[in-house]
């Protein structure tokens, strides 16, 4: 059976998006990973991914970070409510930090 395509979004793929991908990715290698940010202009500022309408497109699942990234993925992608889950993980950890590695393992069931 093929895995899934997932993608983590959080505001400016710089931390939260980023670092589910990498460690869904350690501890579920069936599925597919990619992150991205839901907002343009934070991605230019931060140097992040900006998210784009292949990625939504192609996603089985869409995990949103926070409800202000659903509503912008909602705004600029509209159709695709159905796919996105949020687990509201806050804006405050860096890259791979334990304590947001314990956010993924409470709130994110692949």
């Amino acid at each position: 059976m093929a895995g899934k395509n997932i993608l983590f979004v959080c505001s400016a793929n710089v931390n939260r998006s980023p670092s589910a991908e990498f460690w869904f990715s350690l501890r579920n290698p069936e599925n597919v990973y990619e992150s991205a940010g839901s907002c343009e202009v934070a991605c230019r500022i931060h140097h992040g991914k900006y998210v784009t309408s292949e990625q939504i497109e192609n996603a089985d699942r869409i995990i949103c970070m926070d409800e202000r990234n659903r509503n912008e993925l909602n705004k600029n992608f509209p159709g695709f409510d159905a796919k996105i889950e949020v687990v509201d993980i806050p804006d405050q950890y860096s890259f791979f930090q334990l304590e947001l590695i314990f956010e993924f393992m409470n709130c994110i069931k692949l």
